[in-house]
């Protein structure tokens, strides 16, 4: 049973107890300010998109989208909006993210499981273009590319903090960076986190790390770590910008590069 709460600006959806089963695309681009999708339990409050390459898009108007207690199955897009929450959420499929607002964007994501779908247009299962205003934190959550996509792509973000969480079977067939790709960002902290079986057709099996101000990190573990080409770990690429780059307390097993070599390798 599904019940809906609304307001002339909100919108609160609880879904209790039920399985929703969506065959078209659904847009929300009106004058709501706040959506929430509410569950009783992720086990038994499901909505599913019968066509993998369908789902919910959100637009310009909205400055707050909430999900908490359920499971998706589809694709989420999201342009322009000023603040996603994610609590205690299964998400098969892929999310989606572009911001070029002048806002101080943010995305919270505690206790969210992420499992990526086949999808040939999508190369990351997780994707956040920025406006170098977005703050990105991830918590106590678990992605999984399922050797069909990269885990997560980042570009121009300002904080991002990642901790607690683990990236596993992420597979970058194009750009580089296996589990996490990050580019043209600010400050970056990844912490007490676990890298399982990423690979990279590209360079950096592991991390991707392109024209980043500040990466730091501490206590990581990285097990079967594989690229390609270049930086099995770590690949370093920095232009204009001066990159610090820290990591404190990496744990490595089976590392290994497949045409050339190096944990770590820069450009």
């Amino acid at each position: 049973m599904s019940i809906y709460n609304a307001t002339s600006d909100s919108l609160i959806i609880n879904i209790i107890n039920s399985n929703i089963e969506l065959s078209k695309e659904i847009s929300i681009n009106n004058n709501l300010k706040k959506v929430s999708f509410i569950g009783d339990s992720k086990e038994s409050s499901i909505i599913t998109f019968n066509d993998i390459s369908l789902g919910f898009s959100f637009y310009n108007s909205l400055q707050e989208i909430k999900f908490k207690n359920i499971t998706l199955y589809g694709i989420l897009r999201f342009t322009h909006i000023n603040n996603v929450e994610f609590d205690n959420v299964i998400l098969n499929g892929s999310f989606i993210s572009a911001s070029n607002s002048l806002n101080n964007d943010t995305l919270k994501f505690n206790n969210l499981i992420f499992t990526s779908v086949r999808n040939s247009k999508i190369q990351f299962c997780f994707r956040l273009y920025g406006n170098q205003k977005n703050s990105l934190s991830i918590l106590n959550s678990y992605f999984n590319g399922k050797y069909l996509n990269g885990c997560l792509d980042v570009k121009n973000g300002d904080n991002i903090n990642i901790k607690y969480s683990t990236f596993e079977n992420g597979n970058s067939t194009l750009n580089g960076g296996g589990a996490l790709r990050i580019s043209n960002s600010k400050k970056v902290l990844i912490e007490n986190s676990y890298f399982n079986n990423n690979y990279s057709e590209m360079d950096g099996g592991v991390f991707y790390i392109s024209n980043v101000n500040n990466l730091l990190s501490n206590n990581i573990k990285v097990y079967n770590a594989t690229a390609s080409l270049n930086g099995s770990v770590l690949y370093i690429n920095t232009e204009s910008i001066i990159s610090e780059v820290y990591f404190n307390d990496i744990n490595l097993n089976i590392i290994k590069n497949i045409n050339y070599g190096g944990l770590v390798a820069t450009y």
